[in-house]
């Protein structure tokens, strides 16, 4: 779970069951998982470079954080990060998101649309002029109100009054604006908090199939006096249990994961793998940030030693062991 408010400040001037359950080995068939991070900006850049040295690898999905109305009229910073992902080999991933005085109603009525309409066809030249080797415009994942099933976030349903019925309209309304645009290559990223008591239905967040080409979730090992410890398929297998009662085949994404640093970190991360197999998720991004709690694979060595053993396996792919071009068809196609 993110500060969202915390990380936005640092994006805003972008340059460029408790039970212990296993999961299941994957099938030595299966295909290989997109593997990206979201990492830290230091200053106006991220530390995405320095964090995939680490690994030894080049993220195939970079994720980030940014304030829609700092992003627009001028488009350039964006941009630029759009492309700064884009050179690096990887798909880029922004979480845009209103001011947390903007209510789901005032998105629905079109009150950001002189934010959301320069942004859109922003990402519409910006996809046309960053074309892949098949000649597919450069894709986006776009995570539009994310975790909004929890009562954290400015815009979740059942904060300030908002309803469920204003979220969907919101949404439907943001899509409709984007293709307007002809923003064909932006894909739309539902992407809910896992489950957990007391929270919002997922049915009744959701705005339709038509409107949606991922759905996705977020999800983090706390083990604190509240959270229990889960293995990673049991930290996910509920919600997308969920998920696929009302959206059966469409793609999905494990937008953030994370663990704490306890003893047993680099088992878990050694698990992640074969549960996003069993989960069927087709691509998956490391929350790479620390702050009140440190989500980092570099949080221990042994844990880092797992993180470089689990990239570099055979269930995952990344820049370079998959083409940005055959990236680009995963995001566009889900497959």
């Amino acid at each position: 779970m993110r500060i969202r408010s915390i990380l936005a400040t640092l994006a805003a001037g972008a340059l460029v069951g408790s039970t212990a359950l296993s999961a299941a080995p994957a099938q030595a068939s299966a295909p290989p998982i997109l593997f990206g991070l979201i990492s830290p900006w230091s200053g106006s850049t991220m530390t995405t470079p320095q964090d995939d040295n680490q690994l030894g690898i080049r993220s195939g999905i970079i994720g980030s954080f940014f304030h829609w109305e700092k992003q627009a009229p001028d488009t350039g910073p964006l941009t630029n990060w759009l492309t700064w992902a884009h050179d690096r080999g990887a798909v880029p991933m922004p979480d845009l998101y209103p001011p947390t005085t903007v209510t789901l109603g005032q998105i629905a009525a079109g009150g950001q649309d002189k934010y959301l309409r320069p942004i859109a066809a922003a990402m519409r030249d910006w996809g046309n002029s960053h074309t892949d080797a098949s000649g597919l415009p450069s894709q986006v994942l776009f995570r539009l109100l994310p975790e909004m099933n929890g009562n954290w976030e400015s815009y979740a349903p059942r904060t300030r009054g908002q309803t469920a019925a204003q979220f969907r309209a919101a949404w439907i309304h943001v899509v409709n604006v984007f293709r307007a645009a002809g923003a064909s290559n932006v894909k739309w990223v539902w992407n809910p908090y896992r489950f957990f008591t007391g929270e919002i239905s997922y049915r009744a967040i959701w705005p339709g199939a038509s409107y949606v080409n991922w759905v996705a979730l977020d999800g983090y090992n706390f083990v604190d006096s509240t959270h229990p410890f889960r293995w990673p398929y049991a930290l996910f297998s509920d919600s997308v249990s969920r998920i696929r009662s009302f959206a059966p085949a469409k793609p999905l994404l494990i937008a953030e994961i994370g663990c704490r640093q306890i003893p047993r970190k680099a088992d878990w991360i050694n698990a992640v793998p074969a549960a996003m197999h069993r989960l069927g998720a087709k691509a998956v991004v490391w929350f790479n940030e620390s702050g009140s709690i440190n989500w980092r694979v570099d949080s221990s060595g042994t844990s880092l030693t797992a993180a470089r053993t689990v990239t570099h396996s055979a269930d995952l792919a990344y820049a370079g062991t998959w083409s940005l071009a055959r990236i680009d068809q995963l995001v566009n196609t889900g497959s």
